[in-house]
């Protein structure tokens, strides 16, 4: 295993703390709601949550649970990449001020965002992080959605959910926006949806780590969609996990993976030795101890740079990217 660097529990705290590229508000910020600490952070967590699902609807979920038909070919909001993007429509289609984009609780869907669970998610730790709570998107897999097939015991659905850390209790608190009263009652989900349990949503490592100790079939893990089970959507979803983990929160079907189709054979071994590395850092978030994971943070933020550069092509998509977004900002 690589040596690490360690970096202090606070320090590594306080960029999860911080707003990324993705998370910021930019024009929005006065919008954001500032809650008293005095609240219980599990308080405070469900009042935010309500906010994201009062602000977001899954475009999944249009036509089943709203009556709404989805747009047939192409749905631009799911495109969008950040919090600002995602506010921007929000405030279209309520032809309300800056300020007041979350203002009111009885909003239709069709003055929502139709968006997926990134979102959801990005949109949570926004706020979380704008009231001062560590907090850090995840990429993965749950398996608290209805079966597919009734012939199946388990499907673990491609899945993007929040954490949030909890001081008191030493731990990251898993949290799921996406499960609003209509959602959690539709899906029968039995759980807090602002308290995940552990091994409800695991992490695309963890995943990973299932298959390979044949504890799990990786035809169970994607979405219930002709060619989007199996390893690929495992391990691309491990490459997601670990941008989140570094702030830089990708869309679900954008990996930044330099796979062996473009690669040469010589760099498919750094690939792969890279791919192992990642795999083994992004399992320890969340699952071990916060020393654990302060360990291992330096070294998961120069991966990010020195990593992919070494097997070339993913450092310029990235520098491409962010031309990108912050060709965004107002």
């Amino acid at each position: 295993m690589a040596a690490t660097t360690t970096t202090s529990s606070s320090d590594f705290l306080d960029f999860y703390k911080t707003h990324g590229l993705m998370t910021e508000p930019g024009r929005f910020l006065l919008a954001l709601p500032t809650l008293s600490t005095s609240l219980s952070l599990h308080d405070r967590i469900q009042t935010l949550a309500t906010v994201v699902y009062n602000t977001c609807v899954h475009e999944f979920h249009l036509d089943g649970l709203y009556g709404i038909s989805p747009p047939k070919d192409f749905n631009p909001e799911v495109h969008t990449h950040t919090v600002r993007e995602l506010l921007q429509i929000v405030q279209s289609k309520r032809k309300c001020g800056e300020s007041a984009v979350f203002e009111g609780n009885h909003w239709t869907a069709e003055s929502k965002a139709w968006i997926n669970c990134r979102h959801f998610s990005l949109l949570m730790v926004s706020l979380l992080r704008h009231n001062s709570i560590p907090a850090r998107t995840r990429c993965g897999f749950g398996r608290y959605f209805p079966l597919p097939k009734s012939s199946l015991k388990e499907f673990w659905f491609d899945h993007w959910i929040a954490e949030a850390w909890d001081a008191d209790e030493g731990r990251w608190i898993m949290i799921d926006p996406e499960l609003s009263p209509i959602v959690t009652k539709a899906c029968d989900i039995k759980f807090d949806p602002c308290d995940v349990p552990r091994g409800e949503f695991i992490c695309a490592a963890e995943a990973l780590q299932m298959v390979k100790a044949e504890k799990a079939d990786p035809e169970t893990f994607g979405l219930p969609v002709p060619g989007l089970t199996g390893m690929y959507m495992i391990e691309d979803n491990v490459y997601r996990d670990f941008w989140a983990l570094n702030n830089f929160e990708v869309l679900p079907w954008e990996t930044f993976n330099p796979g062996p189709n473009f690669v040469s054979d010589v760099q498919k071994a750094e690939v792969d030795k890279l791919f192992e590395r990642i795999v083994e850092l992004t399992s320890v978030f969340g699952n071990g101890s916060i020393e654990k994971e302060a360990k291992c943070f330096e070294e998961l933020r120069k991966l990010g740079s020195e990593g992919f550069a070494k097997v070339g092509s993913a450092d310029q998509i990235w520098d491409q990217r962010m031309e990108k977004l912050v060709a965004l900002e107002p």
